[in-house]
């Protein structure tokens, strides 16, 4: 076998490998679909009339929403609540659960706060508060 020949097919191995290789890794590099978080969330889905408003720009919260349960709304990297708005500094996700840290401000004082979400179904999920407490949370969908 003739040395070019060689060259060639070792050019050729070479190529193959980097071509597995690249395959790997791409399959690797398949995102994961992320849970949407966006929208206006409330205790009972029936109550979201009454706790949002929605013009054609935004969502806000309905005079007197305080009567009919908690909600918040997350825009971006924003979660809006009645008394309270937070920025998103960091997220995590795993398929069940997302892990979040976020700067919150009020009125009175700035607090970084960990907030901790369980994914229960397509448009629900559950605030994982410390010692076990939790509550539970629907998208209005009628608002998004």
């Amino acid at each position: 076998m003739s040395v070019h020949r060689k060259v060639k097919m070792k050019k050729q191995k070479i190529a193959f490998v980097f071509f597995i290789q690249a395959l790997a890794q791409a399959a690797l590099i398949v995102p994961s679909h992320a849970f949407d978080l966006a929208g206006a969330w409330a205790m009972e889905k029936a109550t979201c009339p009454r706790v949002f408003t929605r013009n054609a720009a935004s969502i806000a919260f309905a005079p007197e929403s305080e009567q009919w349960g908690k909600g918040f709304i997350i825009e971006g990297n924003t979660i809006r609540g009645l008394s309270v708005k937070c920025v998103i500094k960091s997220k995590k996700e795993t398929k069940s659960e997302i892990n979040m840290i976020a700067s919150c401000a009020t009125d009175i004082m700035i607090d970084q706060v960990q907030l901790r979400f369980k994914i229960t179904g397509p448009n629900t999920i559950t605030r994982m508060i410390s010692d076990g407490i939790e509550s539970s949370f629907n998208r209005c969908e009628f608002l998004s």
